[in-house]
C-alpha cells in the first residue's frame, strides 16, 4: 500500500478492507536530473497506461544534459537489468541520481557522459555506482497526458 501497488479501502470497524491491485501499466515514480548528480525522492505519482511489468518504471526528466536526444519534461521508461557500456541509464552515485550514458572500462573506471557539450563527463569507479535502470523508450509532448493515470486514493 505504501508503495502504491495496492489500494486499501476501509469498510468500517471490525470489517476487512477491500484490497485491489493498483498497477495499470508502468509506474511513474518521480523525476530524474539530466544535469549534475542530485538527490531525488522516489514517489509514485501514477501509471503510464502502456504495457508494463515489474521490471519497468518511468521517470520525468528535469534538465538539459541529454538534450540532443532526451529533453526536459520527457518521460523516460527504464528497465531494471545490467547495462552494457554506452547505454543511457539512471545511475545512482553516493545517494544522488542522474541520467547519462554509462561507459565503463576494464580497469574499473567509468564515465557518466552527457549529450550536451555544456556539461562535462563525470568520472567514477564502477563499483561506486548503481544502475537503477536502463533506457528503454521515451514519451514526449501531449501523449504523456493521454497515457498518464494519476494516483488517486
Amino acid at each position: 500500500h505504501r508503495k502504491g501497488y495496492l489500494l486499501l479501502k476501509p469498510q468500517g470497524r471490525g470489517k476487512s478492507p477491500v484490497v485491489r491491485l493498483r498497477n495499470q501499466g508502468v509506474p511513474l515514480v518521480g523525476d530524474i536530473a539530466a544535469g549534475g548528480l542530485v538527490t531525488v525522492e522516489e514517489r509514485l505519482e501514477g501509471y503510464l497506461n502502456i504495457p508494463g511489468d515489474p521490471n519497468r518504471f518511468a521517470l520525468r526528466v528535469r534538465g538539459d544534459s541529454m538534450e540532443e536526444e532526451i529533453k526536459d519534461k520527457d518521460v523516460v521508461v527504464f528497465v531494471k537489468r545490467e547495462p552494457r557500456s554506452g547505454e543511457t541509464c539512471a545511475v545512482r552515485h553516493g545517494g544522488e541520481v542522474t541520467l547519462k550514458h554509462f561507459e565503463f572500462h576494464h580497469d574499473g573506471s567509468a564515465l557518466l557522459v552527457p549529450h550536451n557539450p555544456s556539461y562535462d563527463p563525470i568520472e567514477v569507479r564502477r563499483e561506486a555506482v548503481v544502475v537503477e535502470g536502463v533506457y528503454e523508450s521515451l514519451l514526449r509532448g501531449p501523449i504523456i497526458g493521454e497515457v498518464f493515470i494519476e494516483l488517486a486514493l
